[in-house]
């Protein structure tokens, strides 16, 4: 048996493989991307190594009782005529690492046979570790072959120390370890490690941006160290016309980026030109003495854009130029108003200001009728206290005093049937202040004007996460207080309540719509295909929202009461924790067809899955992201039937599940029968949130044919499936992302949107 196992240690596979390796590593490299497989490591002056090539290749140890096996990046075993015996699999992503001395890379193995291991200090089982030389060993052997395991030794019973001599050959580009680029700050999407990530180390049409999107913003980290090695980076448009690139931001400038300070560099895009494919923004960053970074942004050009700002800009203008107006009309209708009634008609120094006033405290304090006389006053015949005079003239018409004085009684005219001249004058300024004051508040309508046409919410305003804090500050413990309970006394209410949140963003945005029940104006979208006999979790959204109206009546919406229940529900079964933004308002509203044409189903096709992403504004990053919530929760057996009997319609199953599963999913779904049959979606870990899913996607064992096209259809959605399968970390942080990113589809934030007592009928 062992015989032809070691025979393959100079075969031609052997000889193809190294050839591979010697070429793949001896083209000129321009920017380092992260290999397809995570069967690669940096050594200690950090080169890459990348052995992507010689993943699963056997090696053999012949022993005196034993056979110990190594699979190259995949797992250690030993074997004997007692059978095998696990020292570990090859499945974390940080365990292949520099060595020391004359071991030039370190492969970690874990979680192998638990048989008279479970006593350890972790309790992970059996453990190898393989030591791997560049080269030939030590002893000389392996000499003209290609590879061999020098020596096998044994810390203890549960843990093997292995060399293995293979040709490295030479070493691959010198990567700058712990640069990042990513959107968001101590984030890479982009760049991770000095290496670009799938998806952007070439153009990808699913990656790209759309044509509304103005602006990205990328944040750029590096250890501080050595941070001063970045400069400035460099931009390249293909094609070069048609798309304007602007760079800003402190990025552009060459500082150094830090861990603790991330560096900042804003692409303002705008299509010049419309174009069918999307344009390539290659970025490079050079690094001093490291391969330089790059990577490549793609964005859509579906329409041509005008210039960044303009209508903005002219909407400003108009009104800072209403508001002059606005202003000096005030100041002039104001103004004449005072002349009219105040100064017109006054000479000398009674036409100065104040002098009113000063006349009349004076007379106030000299007595009656020894106060100032106004200059008109000097022109009568005589002057005596108040009286009335009739004048000698023929105009008996009309009565009029022949003297006022400052601080005495004034008495309006005596009209006997005549409009006096003062009574048409005041007419007149009453009209001509009726004007004025129409023309001000039409000047200030249009002064307004750009604010309604700019805001998006006018009146509203955006999620955050201390929406409640003062208004309603134990709301967020309520929910979780709740939902504990919920989760405690069933534990699929977890992931119903994550389904729920999930198929009410994708309909209308995340309204709550879907909690609304079917009356005279509303036709429920309980009723659609996605949510009938499925959709579950009322009850306690209703639990959860009458102990908020007994805390903080009329105060917390239903729809961030499903936004932070989604949330807690992941943590509560051992997945990532986020911010939820809040301020979310209640829709009045359902649309049945929204949920059953946006709702991906478990049977659709891989591009119409992504399809209906991106109508919510997601990427395909989101999409596997989001899908990993399956690792919770259950699916009936009507949701996947078709792939046990009839995938294609050809009376054949699905070739892309693994067989031994379906014969034991065909046991409890039968051809017809049993809809309603439950199954975990995840059946390592069915009621802990975790990245077993991935894993399951890896071995053909997903159960929905929505979950395994993710691993089948797509090279992006693959690679991205496999990375989290290798590293739970990293998929816990995308997926928080992707839930925020969910949870402000469309959100109703104007405050002219309600929040609701209860959206269902009791």
């Amino acid at each position: 048996m062992f015989e032809a196992m070691q025979s393959v240690k100079c075969n031609v596979g052997f000889i193809f493989i190294a050839v591979a390796v010697v070429l793949s590593q001896a083209l000129t490299v321009t920017s380092v991307a992260v290999p397809i497989s995570n069967c690669y490591a940096l050594d200690n002056s950090s080169h890459l190594f990348d052995f992507s090539g010689w993943v699963g290749v056997p090696f053999v140890y012949d022993g005196k009782d034993t056979d110990f096996v190594i699979r190259f990046c995949k797992d250690v075993e030993s074997r004997s005529q007692m059978g095998y015996v696990d020292f570990g699999r090859f499945d974390k992503f940080n365990y292949f690492v520099a060595g020391s001395g004359h071991v030039d890379l370190v492969q970690e193995f874990y979680n192998g046979d638990l048989l008279n291991c479970e006593h350890t200090f972790d309790k992970m089982g059996r453990t190898a570790q393989v030591n791997i030389i560049c080269g030939n060993c030590l002893n000389g052997q392996c000499k003209g072959q290609l590879g061999c395991i020098c020596n096998v030794s044994y810390e203890s019973t549960c843990r093997a120390i292995v060399e293995l001599a293979i040709p490295c050959e030479k070493p691959g580009p010198r990567v700058f370890e712990g640069f990042t680029v990513g959107f968001h700050p101590r984030s890479w999407e982009i760049v991770y490690n000095g290496m670009t990530q799938l998806g952007f180390e070439k153009s990808h049409h699913d990656f790209s941006f759309s044509t509304e999107q103005p602006h990205v913003t990328l944040y750029l980290t590096a250890i501080a160290s050595h941070s001063y090695l970045v400069q400035k980076p460099i931009v390249k448009v293909f094609p070069e016309n048609g798309l304007e690139v602007k760079l800003s931001g402190t990025g552009t400038t060459g500082k150094p980026p830090t861990t603790l300070s991330p560096s900042t560099l804003l692409l303002d895009w705008r299509c010049v030109k419309a174009h069918n494919t999307p344009y390539e923004v290659n970025i490079t960053i050079p690094v001093e003495g490291y391969e330089p970074i790059e990577f490549v942004l793609t964005k859509m050009c579906e329409f041509t854009q005008n210039q960044e700002g303009d209508a903005t800009k002219g909407w400003a203008i108009f009104g800072i130029i209403s508001c002059i107006f606005m202003v000096s009309s005030t100041l002039f209708c104001c103004g004449g108003f005072i002349y009219k009634t105040r100064v017109e008609r006054q000479r000398g120094i009674d036409a100065l200001p104040g002098m009113t006033i000063l006349s009349a405290c004076l007379e106030t304090v000299g007595g009656a009728g020894q106060g100032y006389s106004r200059a008109e006053d000097l022109n009568t015949a005589s002057v005596s206290e108040v009286s009335w005079e009739r004048p000698h003239t023929a105009a008996q018409g009309t009565w009029k005093p022949s003297e006022r004085k400052y601080g005495s009684i004034c008495f309006n005219c005596v009209d006997f049937g005549l409009e006096s001249e003062k009574t048409k004058r005041n007419r007149k300024l009453r009209n001509n202040m009726a004007h004025c004051m129409g023309f001000i508040i039409l000047l200030s309508l249009l002064a307004l004007a750009p604010l309604c046409f700019s805001a998006k919410t006018f009146g509203g305003g955006y999620l955050y996460p201390q929406f409640y804090d003062h208004s309603c500050p134990k709301a967020k413990e309520i929910v979780k207080y709740i939902l504990a309970k919920a989760v405690a006394k069933e534990p699929r209410m977890a992931a119903s309540l994550l389904r729920l949140h999930f198929h009410d963003c994708f309909v209308k945005g995340c309204d709550a719509s879907i909690l609304l029940d079917k009356s005279g104006t509303i036709i429920s979208e309980k009723g659609s295909n996605p949510n009938r006999n499925s959709a579950r979790g009322f009850e306690v959204i209703d639990e959860i929202k009458a102990a908020l109206e007994k805390e903080c009546p009329h105060i917390v919406s239903c729809a961030d009461i499903m936004a932070l229940a989604a949330r807690d529900s992941t943590v509560l079964t051992g997945g990532p924790n986020w911010e939820v933004p809040l301020g979310r308002r209640d829709s009045r509203g359902a649309s049945l067809s929204g949920s059953n044409n946006n709702i991906p189903a478990p049977n659709n096709t891989f591009q119409t899955i992504l399809t209906k992403f991106k109508l919510q504004g997601m990427d395909i990053v989101d999409l596997v992201a989001l899908s990993g919530s399956h690792t919770i929760g259950n699916a009936r057996c009507t949701s996947f039937r078709q792939r046990l009997y009839n995938q294609s319609g050809n009376g054949q199953p699905d070739y892309t599940l693994d067989q031994s599963y379906a014969a034991q999913l065909r046991t409890n779904c039968p051809r017809s029968g049993g809809d309603q049959n439950l199954f975990f979606l995840d059946f390592v870990s069915p009621i802990k949130f975790d990245n077993s899913y991935f894993k399951n996607l890896l071995a053909y064992k997903g159960l929905l044919n929505s979950d395994q096209v993710l691993f089948t259809k797509n090279a992006v959605s693959k690679e991205l499936v496999k990375k989290y399968a290798y590293n739970q970390e990293l998929f816990f942080q995308q997926f928080a992302k992707s839930m925020i990113k969910m949870g402000n589809i469309s959100p109703l934030t104007s405050y002219r949107e309600s929040v609701v007592r209860a959206l269902r009928n009791k």
